[in-house]
């Protein structure tokens, strides 16, 4: 899971609730498994009932609003090796609270 380059933005109106595009990469050294692994995990991560995660002693508690893939995977070479990546972007909306 890759955050944003710049940060995850915040709004001094909306205290504690963010909206950022999150990014999944997925690599395999063969295309067509590698595809069917990047679009099952896109499938599996994405939510479609909000969802509470209780706080940790790394972050407060979270209300999972919005997790869902902007689009398909994005098929890219990547230079690791001899492996092919697949990059999923996913629109977010969530609020975490400190506590």
């Amino acid at each position: 899971l890759v955050e944003p380059t710049d940060g995850i933005h915040v709004d001094p109106h909306l205290p504690h609730y963010y909206k950022p595009t999150l990014k999944v990469i997925v690599r395999h050294n063969k295309i067509a498994t590698g595809r069917k692994l990047a679009t099952d995990i896109m499938n599996l991560l994405a939510v479609t009932t909000e969802e509470v995660y209780p706080a940790t002693a790394e972050r407060g508690r979270v209300h999972l609003k919005v997790f869902h893939p902007k689009a398909l995977p994005i098929q890219f070479p990547s230079m690791v090796g001899n492996f092919t990546e697949w990059a999923i972007n996913f629109r977010t909306a969530f609020t975490m609270k400190p506590e």
